[in-house]
Order: structure tokens, then sequence, then C-alpha cells
């Protein structure tokens, strides 16, 4: 879906807060991180590691049962690879479903070049390109600490 600020207002701050809440069950310190046009969040576990870096969005149309045999990633979201990359950082993708109650772990490496693909969007006149990851390289998440 191309960006939309009315989507953006709707998912973007409860997409976050599930996530956080569902590393800190699992052990992590997290922390939303101030809209800077990098990562929505940053992670560390409690064992002093590295800060890792976590991306989150929500396929409104994902409801109960992934109906799709790839996850797409935002084309724009390479940018944050690559800037993760080359500062030696992690960055890992969340794409959550509207309940918010599963998610798709994805890592960087999984957003390939070679797997661009294009198709039309909501909201935009213009096909918009996408990273089409298989599921099969994405970790199926039941979230703790839910909504």
């Amino acid at each position: 879906m191309a960006y939309s600020e009315t989507n953006y207002k709707k998912y973007d701050g409860p997409g976050k807060i599930a996530v956080v809440n569902h590393l800190i069950e699992m052990g992590y310190n997290a922390v939303i991180r101030k809209e800077d046009k990098k990562a929505d969040l940053e992670i560390q576990d409690n064992h002093g590691g590295p800060i890792e870096y976590h991306e989150v969005e929500i396929k409104a149309k994902w409801i109960d049962a992934f109906k799709y045999k790839d996850v797409h990633i935002p084309k724009r979201k390479g940018k944050l690879r690559d800037r993760c990359a080359k500062e030696g950082r992690s960055v890992f993708f969340w794409v959550l479903n509207e309940p918010r109650t599963k998610a798709w772990f994805i890592w960087s490496d999984s957003l390939r070049d070679d797997r661009m693909i294009e198709k039309p969007v909501r909201n935009n006149d213009k096909p918009e390109q996408f990273f089409s990851i298989p599921i099969e390289e994405c970790e199926l998440i039941e979230l703790k600490g839910g909504k």
C-alpha cells in the first residue's frame, strides 16, 4: 500500500507498542525511537548486547490467516537496510496483522534487490516497488503482551 498519512496515524503507534510489549515480555529492553526517518525501535538484550534496530508495519488486510506466499516490504525500506549496514547495525522488520496478535519477523538480509516486484497500490496512481520475501524465510510470531 502506498504511504498514507491517515493509515500512518491509525497504525504506527499501536504497531510499535505491540512489538515493544512483545519484546519486553521476551526479556529485551525495547525503546520506541523519536520520529527521525530511521528505525522505529531500539532493542537490546538484558546482557548489554549490541543495540539492534527494528522497523514495524501493519498489514491492515491481514486479520487472521495469512493468505499470501510472500510478504511485501516497500522498496523505500531498503534505504534503512543500507544505512544500518553502513553503521554495522542489525535491522529487523516486523509485519503485523491488523489486530496485532501475529507478526512476520524478517531479517534484513531477506530484502534483496533481485526480489523487487512492482504492483498497483491504493492511494497512488502509479504502481510501487516492493521487496517480495517468501514466507519460508520469515518467522511467524504470536505476539505476547498484545495490543
